[in-house]
């Protein structure tokens, strides 16, 4: 069995320029882990990229000119961001759809640190609030490649298996357990953070409409929702209380076989006085 343990932060600003029909950077890679490196970063970065957070800073000054006791001012200062990939490969054939072939487990994590800064209106003493916290958000997530061949072409790994990925800060918080989504092409409605086959993804028709549903979310909690915007960017959603349920409506990409990510954080914000927690999820989609 051979192991490797890449720590890589030069390549962060790299892979986030990357398409799915991006062309390799080099046209032979040097080592098989070489290789099943950029099948996941570079070939599926709209898959493999973990990023949850949103660092746009609100408008303060119009909060301090009309500030609002019930809807406070939250954003994120990342500081540091650390990057971190295991790559096994081990010496057993598995089966596959081209007959035994060998296969490699990759485990990737990125944490994001920084503070979380807080702006509040205290109604009572007639008194802006400032709070700033410490925070190490941390992600993850799975990936399985199989060498299919010998090609020059990244040496004839491809990504077979890939999991959603999983977020956690200050041991985790309380995240909605009926979290679901609604949809005409599909009968299921629950998403899937377990390693899937690709083909197992679920799938979305072009431009669809999706109804996402919640409820277990204390009011004074901050989500972030990440939703689809213009097929290849993402915008921050607002969800809205209808009949005792958060729903979210969502316009699914209009590119065929584009992959992408719906991503749920939910962080204690309205505890003031209590350190940071958070608990965050990112479910794979395709498009049809």
């Amino acid at each position: 069995m051979r192991k490797i343990i890449w720590i890589f932060l030069a390549l962060a600003g790299l892979l986030l320029s990357c398409d799915e029909d991006s062309n390799p950077i080099d046209s032979v890679e040097a080592t098989d882990e070489e290789a099943i490196f950029n099948v996941i970063m570079l070939d599926h970065p709209r898959l493999s990229v973990l990023d949850i957070l949103s660092t746009d800073i609100p408008d303060t000054l119009t909060f301090t000119e009309t500030p609002d006791a019930a809807n406070p001012l939250y954003w994120h200062v990342v500081d540091t961001t650390y990057e971190s990939i295991t790559i096994t490969i081990s010496n057993t054939q598995v089966d596959s759809p081209v007959g035994l072939v060998y296969q490699s487990y990759a485990h990737y994590t990125e944490t994001y640190e920084g503070t979380f800064e807080i702006l509040a209106y205290n109604s009572s003493a007639d008194s802006l609030e400032r709070y700033s916290k410490e925070f190490s958000l941390a992600g993850s997530r799975n990936v399985y490649c199989q060498k299919w061949g010998t090609s020059s072409q990244r040496r004839g790994w491809v990504l077979t298996s890939i999991s959603g990925a999983s977020f956690t800060a200050g041991g985790g918080y309380n995240f909605p357990d009926d979290l679901y989504y609604h949809c005409q092409s599909n009968d299921d409605s629950a998403f899937v953070i377990s390693t899937q086959e690709t083909d197992d993804i679920v799938r979305f028709d072009a431009e669809e409409q999706l109804t996402l549903t919640y409820n277990d979310i204390s009011s004074t909690d901050l989500v972030y929702i990440f939703v689809p915007d213009e097929n290849y960017s993402y915008i921050l959603a607002t969800p809205e209380l209808v009949d005792g349920s958060y729903q979210v409506q969502i316009t699914m990409p209009s590119v065929s076989r584009l992959w992408g990510q719906l991503r749920f954080l939910v962080i204690n914000a309205g505890q003031y006085s209590q350190n940071y927690k958070a608990t965050g999820h990112s479910y794979n989609y395709r498009i049809r």
